[in-house]
């Protein structure tokens, strides 16, 4: 340990600006036996005015179960302040007693941050992000916010130094916008990310995206969700949709004037919707069978529309309709068992390796839907809605680190061939291949009850990625201008609401009918969405898309600031200085810049406008 001690010693440089709180602090490692060693660290200074906090890979020890990195900083007092994670979460910082700590893997962005009445700071962790979770605590009336690395579950070596830089944020940007910001600049420095502004140039794919909505129609799926159903029995399938239903659909979309539509099939391939991955064809003869799907492509492209996919990546099945179920592909665990996903509607679905995907099935799929005519950017469930999952399969092992480099390896070779990568979710370890997200994320305040320090959600991630990935704020917020049926759920007041994160019917409490739903994608600066409906009428559709033409170029400008002006009213502002003002009051009008946002409204200012 004395060792250790004149490592940090002599690792301290330039001396810090005195006060920051950030430049003094500790690491506690924490050991598997319940001992634990505090150790003083003075930060190094970064060229970019970071102050680092660092624990070299080979100063870990294998022995620890958790490592804290705790600067002075990260303990304040109640005040009116307020803490925000990663995943959108917000606190304010007025609780004597309460305890947070973010899910393991649910995490969208690698940072946190705290304003108080003496400083605003933002944490990055830059090394080993995949093994981390947020803690927070408070115990009469002080606030401990830190990183805890979780060594005992890497389930390898640690692979990379720990490295957490905090930067000090003042004036303008001493708020939560500047914190997303400044993680938004160091990615773009980096070269960790590219604008869409200059990603679309030469790439039509791409390109017709960022002016479309996405529209997402499913045709047919398996019905295996149910634990009831034997694990590995061929579940039910309903075919809701023929490929000439899908080309009427289409038709009747066009007829309606939505000429910019990203078209996304769902449910095509072999025994439907979450069938037996990774086998895709043949395409089933109950939906008309592959010269109809042809058929659907080209009359879509004949429309003027981009058509893609939907596939999955990550899911494998070993039901009697799994016909390439190798227990040599799956994903396995430090033990060698295989690593089960969860009851899906294919039934229990076990963890791919993506080595395996990509050395294996990707490169001839690929292919195959392009001969097949598809012409739109490529969309891929799960891959990006969760984190990399290890695999210690003897021919195929990978941590966490190298997994994420394997499914980066998945969009390059979509992006090759198809102009872009869409998937389910917004993890931001895919950020340097991700052009589009279904959804940002599932889990957070807005979908949860607000827990004794949760008080809600601010937008972190669209104000780190707008103009850089597309994207809608929630999966409850897909077809947010429909009724969503089964899913028209109630307030957060409701005492009769279930607490369960992932019950998926209780997603949508916070935006509980469409005009609050709507709202949320027109402040989160959403590209519209529409996927869950079954599209017997698409007057809703018809209407958002309408709302959103003269909004749409803003998925190409970053979010500078957003705000809290009033109870339930929100500002949005972009670079190029356009505003949102949405106003989620039921009864109270709110005036802005010379103009009435009415209750449950919005008003858009363009450039040149009051």
């Amino acid at each position: 340990m004395k060792r250790m001690l004149m490592l940090f010693a002599l690792a301290a440089t330039a001396s810090a600006t005195a006060g920051t709180g950030l430049e003094k602090g500790f690491i506690r490692i924490w050991r598997e036996n319940g001992q634990k060693t505090r150790i003083p660290v003075t930060a190094e200074r970064t060229s970019d005015g970071a102050f680092r906090y660092r624990l070299a890979t080979k100063d870990i020890p294998r022995t620890a179960e958790f490592v804290d990195v705790v600067p002075e900083a990260a303990e304040a007092g109640k005040c009116d302040g307020y803490w925000v994670a990663g995943d959108n979460r917000y606190g304010r910082m007025d609780r004597d007693e309460g305890r947070f700590r973010s899910v393991r893997g649910h995490l969208q962005m690698p940072i946190f941050g705290m304003k108080t009445s003496e400083h605003c700071w933002v944490g990055i962790v830059k090394g080993l992000r995949l093994e981390f979770v947020l803690n927070l605590a408070v115990s009469g009336g002080i606030y401990h916010y830190y990183p805890r690395f979780e060594i005992s579950r890497i389930e390898f070596d640690p692979y990379e130094d720990i490295v957490v830089d905090y930067y000090e944020l003042t004036g303008e940007n001493a708020n939560y916008a500047g914190m997303a910001k400044t993680y938004r600049d160091w990615n773009l420095k980096r070269g960790w990310v590219k604008p869409l502004k200059e990603r679309v140039k030469g790439n039509p794919a791409l390109e017709w995206s960022a002016k479309s909505v996405f529209m997402r129609c499913k045709l047919s799926h398996c019905d295996g969700h149910s634990r009831d159903n034997p694990a590995h029995a061929m579940p039910p399938i309903l075919w809701k949709r023929t490929f000439a239903d899908y080309k009427r659909l289409m038709k009747s979309v066009k007829d309606l004037g939505m000429d910019y539509v990203d078209m996304c099939i769902v449910g095509w391939q072999y025994m439907g919707f979450d069938g037996p991955f990774p086998k895709l064809w043949p395409v089933p003869d109950e939906l008309g069978g592959e010269e109809a799907m042809k058929d659907a492509i080209a009359y879509g492209k004949s429309l003027g529309y981009r058509m893609s996919v939907h596939v999955n990546n990550h899911n494998i099945y070993r039901n009697c309709g799994a016909p390439l179920w190798n227990e040599d592909d799956i994903c396995v665990n430090k033990k060698g068992h295989l690593r089960t996903y969860g009851y899906l509607q294919g039934g229990l679905a076990y963890h791919t390796c993506f080595q395996v995907v990509n050395n294996r099935w990707l490169d001839g799929d690929l292919q195959h839907l392009r001969e097949m005519g598809l012409n739109g950017i490529h969309h891929v469930d799960v891959t990006s809605a969760r984190y990399p999952t290890p695999c210690h399969a003897p021919n195929h092992p990978a941590n966490r680190q190298q997994m994420a480099e394997w499914q980066l390896k998945t969009c390059e070779k979509a992006r090759a061939m198809f102009g872009g990568y869409s998937s389910e979710a917004g993890m931001d370890h895919l950020a340097p291949g991700l052009d589009n997200a279904l959804y940002v994320g599932t889990f957070g305040s807005a979908q949860q009850p607000a827990t004794e320090l949760v008080d809600g959600e601010v937008p972190l991630w669209q104000i780190a990625y707008n103009g850089i990935i597309m994207s809608q704020p929630y999966w409850a917020t897909v077809d947010a201008s429909y009724n969503r049926g089964k899913d028209k759920l109630k307030k957060l007041s409701d005492p009769k609401r279930r607490k369960g994160i992932h019950e998926m019917t209780e997603m949508t409490d916070y935006l509980w009918d469409p005009a609050h739903r709507v709202l949320k994608v027109w402040e989160y600066g959403g590209r519209p969405t529409f996927y869950f409906n079954d599209y017997e009428t698409l007057a809703p559709m018809k209407e958002m898309y309408d709302a959103w033409q003269p909004m749409k170029h803003l998925v190409y400008e970053f979010i500078d600031r957003h705000d809290k002006l009033a109870e339930n009213v929100y500002r949005t502002r972009w670079a190029n200085g356009e505003e949102v003002v949405v106003n989620y009051s039921d009864d109270k009008p709110y005036d802005y810049r010379g103009r009435t946002v009415a209750p449950l409204g919005y008003e858009f200012y363009q450039k040149g406008t009051n």
